[in-house]
């Protein structure tokens, strides 16, 4: 104790700990129980996929960092083990990084693909400098997500590793697990809704979404495979080991198996066979058909690598019959038909017709080659995929649903490369354990890695779970923590192997302090993003989550309104996140609706309507009227027809309006910096167009035509972009560039002709300056013979050539018909009556009924075209088959009444 090493308190402790270690290694437990919280209570905050949840997972971690550097900073310990796993998610993180630099532009025209074009095209005036994100925003949140991944796993390889701290680990994520199942479970038999409390598509548990739900599930089992592994072969008792004969009927070995393993159970045992089970159950009570697939696959590969390497002699007896009874269970809670049904769903043979993703992977696949070789940015997948959607845009893809397709869009061949050896790393220290360990808690580890990668990797293919930040760290400790055994086996078992390589301690000092220090940062952004994220959510809240174009007029009053926009401001100046940036321009809009819908009630003319309402029904009525000429599509049509007829004085005058002047501005602001920040979005185009539309109110008003243009581009399978592109057009006296715009729409939406021809004809407010019949049929009607006739036959009526043009088009594309088509029979039958020749309409008819003797409308309508044609022993036939196929429709038999009158008379 005199010699000065000793003689500060780095260098006392340093020497009881090298001399006599502690028999409380307290440092060692708060980081355990600080990690342990985190991946235990990440799933119940919504799988923590809100910035709040991420940024106390971040603290949680931060403080686990700490510990671990006061335990370094007095350890005598000089060199310890870093999971090698690590350092291909740092490299993950160095990616995202180098994705977000901007590239000057010699650079950017050798490296850059597609992204060049796009940030000149659609990053505003003057354009932003390109670099590989398209979306940076979202690349910065992967890579937090990531960072957060690499110090979980970073912390797991240091708390966790004596085996005992691994059972541990294991034990309370299968308890977490078999709760969140079982929480699942009563959950879905009793409502839909998340906590009873919140609408959700598919929710399960504590999760948004099902897939997501069985993602962790799945890492719960995999761990209660493990415990399996590790304690069910602990002895109990002394006592002899019953010999079981594999020549006894395996009913007989089943038994006695059974009563030995009934007589060595202890509460642990116990423990980890319920929880098992229920984990078990709980995966396919999600009714996930990724999930359950992966369940399925990784327990056959699990028990055949396991059996490979260990070649059990009984265990497998218990386990296999036990795997039945889960099933078994799932079915009876009324589980099995749910999944069953969401499989019968699936047609494996043309799957592109059940799946759409199958189609969305199909037309996202050229984005891979397009966007050069680093991808398109971590977190850009939800904007770049609909540049290339082809059907009509039902979803949005925020995820691939697919971990490796999205990977090569993203983070290019390197990224995938990447995660592709991340994966193989992985696998090698689970084959490891299992292969080489020496007691029950090595091999159960790496059975518990088998059954994780397995799962994962088959998981991934139709899923996006390992993208929620609940998931990911789950999967960031038990990597790290298998990691950690690995890499101290090979030192144990004295095996030249790189994985025996250790780090000296002031590396690992230099890791944590980074690590620290990224966090810090991440902390820090989290922490204000999730003040913009709250204050949006409430607003969205609070009108039952619409959309800004879906407000109503009595959501938020002027007042309410103004002081909403200041609070959101004040947020958006310290963090300027897209979502808030966006939703302070929609407040903007709405803004701009109060005032233009209180000038309207002030009209003489809404008024006087008001004083003549007959009842409450009407003067309701009359306020949404007049909250729907107060968006900005009709209120640009008010303003183009004021242009129209008073050589653009009385349409100047219109723009200087208090509701223009002071709100329109505003949102152009907000909007233009969105686009700036991530020029991918179709919506901020659109908006951006209309706004400049309302104040360059001529038909040459061409910098908010090209913002609607540039829209549609972005999102050109989007049917409602379409139609406000064309409605955008046709109000500025540009019929050339609105017809495609509506014949686009009306291919993606054939159902919707009456909504273009209202629009075309001059029927709503938004257009006044109506298009000839033969203009729409020539440039606009897509060749659908049934569009084509239902224009002929409704909106051509005073326009004869035009009429007699579209049923001569109709006809052209109808003209080969065989027995089996049913319906271009029918419309075929419906142009013969169209043109009065019944003959043809006739013989048609009983075209159709030889293939479908059953279709009675059409029976029925022979049958009264027969009698108009004066054929009643021919509709007398027909008419007693209408009868003796119904008798108590009473059309059938006024009509068989009538023909036996007629004939009768005759």
């Amino acid at each position: 104790m005199n010699q000065p090493d000793n003689m500060t308190l780095l260098g006392t402790l340093a020497k009881s700990r090298s001399e006599n270690r502690l028999a409380f290694d307290w440092p060692g437990t708060i980081g355990r129980g600080l990690l342990l919280l985190v991946v235990v209570l990440s799933p119940w905050a919504f799988g923590s996929v809100y910035s709040w949840a991420q940024c106390a997972i971040a603290l949680g971690l931060m403080a686990g960092l700490a510990v671990w550097w006061f335990e370094v900073s007095v350890d005598s310990e000089q060199r310890q083990f870093v999971p090698f796993v690590m350092f291909l998610v740092v490299a993950g993180i160095l990616l995202g990084l180098f994705q977000m630099i901007p590239l000057p532009g010699f650079l950017g025209d050798w490296m850059l693909g597609l992204q060049k074009e796009l940030y000149e095209k659609f990053s505003g005036e003057p354009p932003t400098s390109a670099r590989f994100s398209l979306f940076t925003e979202g690349t910065r949140q992967q890579i937090q997500l990531l960072l957060m991944a690499a110090v979980s796993m970073f912390l797991a390889s240091r708390f966790f590793r004596k085996p005992q701290e691994a059972i541990v680990l294991m034990s309370a994520i299968t308890a977490n697990g078999a709760l969140l199942g079982l929480f699942g479970i009563v959950q879905a038999l009793t409502s839909n809704k998340l906590f009873w409390l919140y609408e959700a598509h598919s929710p399960f548990a504590s999760f948004i979404n099902r897939n997501n739900a069985g993602g962790y599930l799945l890492m719960s089992h995999a761990c209660a495979a493990g415990l399996l592994v590790c304690i069910l072969p602990t002895r109990t008792s002394k006592t002899p080991i019953p010999l079981i004969s594999r020549e006894m009927p395996y009913w007989r070995q089943l038994s006695e198996y059974i009563s030995f393993v009934l007589s060595e159970m202890t509460a642990m045992k116990w423990f980890v066979l319920f929880g098992s089970a229920s984990v078990f159950v709980s995966v396919l009570a999600t009714a996930s058909r990724g999930a359950s697939l992966a369940l399925l696959i990784a327990t056959l590969l699990t028990f055949f690598i396991y059996g490979f390497a260990r070649r059990p002699r009984s265990l497998t007896i218990l386990i296999i019959p036990f795997l039945f009874l889960c099933g078994a269970v799932a079915v009876w809670v009324g589980f099995g038909e749910a999944l069953m049904e969401r499989w019968e769903g699936t047609d494996l043979v043309n799957i592109d017709e059940t799946d759409g993703r199958v189609d969305h992977w199909k037309a996202t696949a050229p984005a891979i080659s397009q966007m050069g070789l680093f991808g398109s940015g971590l977190g850009a997948y939800e904007q770049v995929h609909r540049l290339y959607t082809q059907l009509p845009e039902r979803t949005i893809f925020e995820y691939a649903e697919n971990q490796f397709l999205q990977t090569l869009v993203e983070a290019g061949v390197p990224g995938l490369l990447l995660l592709a050896a991340a994966w193989i790393l992985a696998f090698r220290y689970a084959i490891l354990l299992i292969f080489r360990g020496q007691s029950d808690s090595t091999v159960g580890i790496g059975t518990m890695g088998i059954f994780l990668i397995v799962s994962q990797i088959v998981a991934s293919q139709f899923d996006f779970g390992l993208y929620i930040p609940a998931n990911m760290i789950l999967m960031s400790v038990l990597v790290g923590m298998m990691g950690y055994q690995a890499h101290a086996f090979t030192a144990r078992i004295k095996s030249k192997t790189w994985l025996n390589y250790q780090f000296s301690v002031s590396f690992v000092r230099v890791l944590i302090l980074f690590s620290f220090a990224g966090l810090s940062i991440s902390a820090l952004y989290l922490y204000r993003y999730s003040k913009v994220d709250v204050l949006v959510r409430r607003n969205l809240k609070a009108v039952e989550n619409k959309a800004a174009g879906d407000w109503r007029y009595d959501q938020f009053s002027m007042k309410v309104l103004d002081q909403k926009i200041e609070e959101l401001n004040k947020q958006v100046e310290k963090c300027a996140s897209i979502d808030g940036v966006n939703h302070l321009g929609d407040l903007w809009i709405h803004r701009f609706r109060l005032m233009t819908f209180q000038s309207l009630q002030e009209s003489e003319d809404y008024k006087n309507a008001i004083a003549i309402a007959a009842n409450e029904e009407e003067k309701n009525r009359l306020l949404d009227d007049a909250w729907m000429s107060s968006n900005m599509l009709s209120v640009r049509s008010f303003i183009q027809s004021l242009g129209r007829n008073s050589f653009n004085r009385k349409a100047m005058t219109e723009t200087k309006r208090p509701n223009i002047v002071e709100n329109v501005p505003h949102a152009h602001h907000w909007f233009a910096y969105s686009r700036m920040k991530a020029p991918l979005q179709p919506l901020v185009h659109l908006k951006l167009g209309q706004l400049e539309g309302l104040v360059e109110f001529t038909s040459k008003s061409i910098r908010g035509a090209s913002q609607i243009e540039k829209g549609i581009e972005l999102a050109p399978a989007n049917p409602d972009y379409r139609l406000i592109g064309g409605i955008f057009f046709v109000q500025s006296d540009e019929f050339e560039k609105a017809a495609p715009q509506f014949r686009k729409y009306l291919e993606l939406e054939p159902g919707r002709l009456a909504a273009v021809m209202s629009i075309l004809t001059g029927r709503t407010p938004l257009n006044s300056n109506p298009v000839l019949p033969k203009d729409t049929l020539e440039s606009v009607l897509p060749q659908n013979a049934r569009m084509l006739f239902d224009f002929a036959k409704v909106w051509c009526k005073g326009a004869l050539s035009t009429r007699n043009q579209a049923l001569e088009q109709t006809e052209a594309l109808i003209a080969s018909v065989d027995d089996g088509e049913q319906e271009k029979l029918k419309l075929k039958s419906e142009i013969y009556l169209e043109r009065l020749d019944y003959e043809n309409a006739i013989t048609t008819m009983f075209q159709i009924l030889r293939a479908n003797p059953l279709d009675e409308p059409v029976r029925y309508r022979i049958a009264n075209l027969l009698l108009q044609e004066g054929r009643l022993d021919e509709a007398l036939v027909e008419a007693q088959k209408l009868f003796r196929s119904n008798s108590t429709n009473k059309s059938y038999n006024q009509l068989l009444k009538t023909v036996e009158q007629k004939i009768r008379d005759k």
